[in-house]
C-alpha cells in the first residue's frame, strides 16, 4: 500500500498502529529504483515549474 503512495498516517491508522514509526519501519522500503524514479518525479515537477515561472516573467 505505501508503494501505491498511499499517505502513512492513513495506512498507519488503517492498520491500527499506535506509533507511525511502527508504520514505516514496516511498509516503507527502498532501494535504488525506487530512489531513481522519486527523484526523476521531482526533478521533472521541479523542472516544470522553473519553467513555468521564466515563461510568465517573458509575458
Amino acid at each position: 500500500m505505501a508503494k501505491s503512495g498511499m499517505n502513512p498516517v492513513i495506512l498507519q491508522y488503517i492498520m491500527g498502529h499506535s506509533n507511525i514509526n511502527v508504520t514505516l519501519n514496516t511498509y516503507t522500503h527502498t532501494g535504488y529504483e525506487n530512489a531513481v524514479k522519486e527523484m526523476q518525479k521531482f526533478s521533472s515537477t521541479k523542472f516544470d515549474t522553473i519553467l513555468t515561472q521564466l515563461q510568465n516573467q517573458m509575458l
